[in-house]
């Protein structure tokens, strides 16, 4: 096959146009070409704008704002393939979290950040199976929503590849009130000017570091670090510094890395060690891409001691057989084809059977899901 490089200037101003000011018909226009230029990516193709290159996140974060602006305006959600299906998860992941987390934290839930992807609908369910246990472990960390969900385990450990996550939760459990009094002089709100300043800025400490990791994963669409500027949240205030006294105090006890999950995995199995799993899916886009290969993924789990839940795509259940698997479908009140609600499914396998024994569950835990979602989980009899 003959690879080619598409270029988006092809069509004159369409892509240097804030869809927010589009006609209706350029604004469906941009949305039919963005999925056929992430088709054209996947397969191996160059897409740019004149002398730019294009990646998958600068096509998602795009697709994210076209996205919305269809949904105000009323417009169905018609096409359905993977770009569709993570702008979707971003954007439910955007209404679930509130910018605001001061609410959540008096509800006991005192995750400083989140992370695409992040589990924090579904943290206090799996919080309530986790089983008896010394070691908890996160692998791949991200905002680490099971671990705010859950009372502290002797030894309990976070771990991510991504170096500013694992940075992140460092500064958080180790920086001073010092810290803290600077950084609470910053600006807090979310603004565009704000935003787009950081996206730019080479940070030379490590408060400008954190200052700059922590406000772009809140202002960012999907808390994608250096996406697209979420609308949204638009002048509202991040909570800082009163959920970073909190996290840190959580943190206090936790080993924090930055490893490849295979090294961790192997540092920490035995009997006593629990490991929830919620690796960056295969064959989907991923923001960061560390190299993860789902045939090394299952033969490390099929070798360890420890107990385990992981989270993974539905459609990949089959490569569970022999484990106990789980169906997670969430609905809220975003509409796609034909009016109906949207729906998002995933899987969660382990390797024992899931039932609530609240043994570490916060107690002062209230079940977290937003106005008009639903959540069930079914188990799976057979594969």
């Amino acid at each position: 096959m003959k690879l080619v490089k598409i270029d988006l200037a092809d069509f004159g101003e369409l892509f240097r146009s804030d869809p927010a000011n589009l006609p209706d018909q350029e604004l469906l226009s941009m949305d039919y070409i963005l999925h056929r230029a992430w088709a054209m990516l996947q397969a191996g193709h160059q897409i740019g704008y004149a002398t730019e290159v294009w990646d998958a996140q600068d096509l998602l974060s795009l697709h994210v704002i076209v996205l919305q602006e269809m949904t105000r305006r009323g417009f169905q959600h018609t096409m359905q393939d993977a770009l569709q299906e993570q702008t979707l998860a971003i954007l439910m992941q955007d209404a679930e979290e509130p910018a605001d987390m001061a609410a959540a934290v008096e509800k006991g839930v005192r995750q400083a950040f989140g992370s695409y992807g992040g589990k924090r609908y579904l943290a206090h369910k799996i919080a309530s199976y986790i089983p008896h246990h010394r070691t908890y472990v996160e692998p791949f960390a991200g905002g680490a929503a099971v671990l705010y969900a859950k009372d502290p385990s002797p030894q309990e450990a976070l771990n991510d590849k991504d170096a500013e996550i694992a940075f992140m939760h460092k500064f958080i459990r180790d920086h001073s009130v010092e810290d803290r009094n600077a950084l609470a002089k910053r600006e807090w709100r979310i603004l565009k000017d704000t935003h787009e300043r950081l996206k730019a800025m080479k940070p030379e400490t490590d408060r400008d570091r954190f200052y700059k990791s922590f406000y772009l994963t809140r202002s960012s669409y999907g808390k994608m670090r250096g996406g697209g500027f979420n609308k949204a949240n638009a002048g509202v205030r991040i909570d800082f510094p009163n959920n970073i006294e909190r996290a840190q105090a959580r943190l206090k006890n936790v080993a924090v890395s930055n490893k490849d999950y295979l090294q961790v995995l192997k540092d920490y199995d035995s009997t006593d060690t629990f490991f929830y799993i919620d690796p960056p899916y295969p064959d989907k886009f991923n923001l960061f891409d560390f190299g993860f290969k789902e045939e090394d993924f299952l033969k490390a789990l099929k070798g360890l001691d420890a107990k385990w839940i992981v989270s993974y795509p539905s459609e990949r259940k089959s490569v569970f057989k022999g484990y106990n698997v789980y169906i997670v479908k969430r609905r809220n009140q975003m509409r796609g084809a034909g009016g109906n609600q949207e729906w998002v499914t995933e899987l969660m396998a382990s390797n024992f059977p899931l039932k609530p024994v609240h043994l570490y569950l916060k107690k002062d835990l209230e079940p977290e899901t937003a106005d008009g979602t639903e959540l069930t989980i079914t188990p799976v009899v057979e594969l």
